[in-house]
């Protein structure tokens, strides 16, 4: 290599080098900032389902106290003992923890919880039809039944809402070429939302309201206890 030839490269190397470090620099830079998004997604998508399975079991709870309160009849008090206890078999048997484990198949708030849960957004609302509403509305000892499955139900639509919310946010951040480039998502599953019929009785928020006592759905009633 003559002398000018090394002087090119010399100059080339002082050119391209400092480019080559700065797109390293930059890459390592958004690499890390988007590990760190995702994995603030996942957290905040670990703590809402959390909130939403805490929501699931204060219903079911609900509705078994309504079930055993003596206020209904005794078919629709069996169906509804049956329905709940059913959900929350539902909860235990999907598989322990803290509702955070996220899969395509299982976890605690995997299909068969959605299965049960539907179903028991279904017997309330048979359990629970506009008329025997209006007949629990002239009894003030049913005021803390009403209000318990009310607020219950009030709370959990908004703790789905939120969970399915912040599964998407999960997803498509996760779909993101940095992210499925460098494969910062790992081995784990994709979140999944929890898709159930979550639909109250109709007329149980104005019952609720209009009991004596009866607080307005959603504000801190004695339905917000387990």
């Amino acid at each position: 290599m003559t002398g000018a030839e090394q002087v090119l490269v010399d100059r080339w190397l002082l050119v391209v080098a400092p480019l080559l470090l700065l797109a390293l620099v930059l890459l390592a830079v958004g690499l890390s900032t988007a590990a760190r998004r995702l994995d603030r997604l996942h957290r905040r998508a670990d703590a809402a389902r959390a909130a939403l399975l805490e929501q699931l079991v204060r219903r079911a709870a609900a509705a078994d106290r309504a079930a055993r309160s003596g206020l209904l009849d005794p078919a629709a008090s069996v169906l509804l003992a049956a329905a709940a206890a059913e959900a929350l078999a539902a909860g235990e048997d999907d598989g322990p923890g803290d509702g955070t484990t996220s899969s395509a198949d299982d976890g605690p708030l995997g299909p068969a919880r959605e299965r049960a849960e539907s179903e028991l957004s279904a017997a309330l609302r048979a359990a629970l039809p506009p008329e025997v509403l209006v007949v629990l509305a002239d009894q003030p000892a049913a005021a803390g039944v009403v209000e318990d499955l009310a607020v219950a139900g009030h709370r959990l639509t908004l703790a789905r809402r939120f969970s399915n919310d912040a599964q998407v946010q999960v997803r498509r951040r996760r779909r993101g070429r940095l992210v499925r480039w460098a494969r910062l998502a790992g081995r784990a599953p994709a979140p999944r939302t929890f898709e159930v019929d979550d639909a109250p009785p109709p007329g149980l928020v104005e019952a609720a309201v209009g009991l004596p006592g009866g607080p307005v759905a959603g504000s801190g009633g004695r339905g917000t206890g387990a």
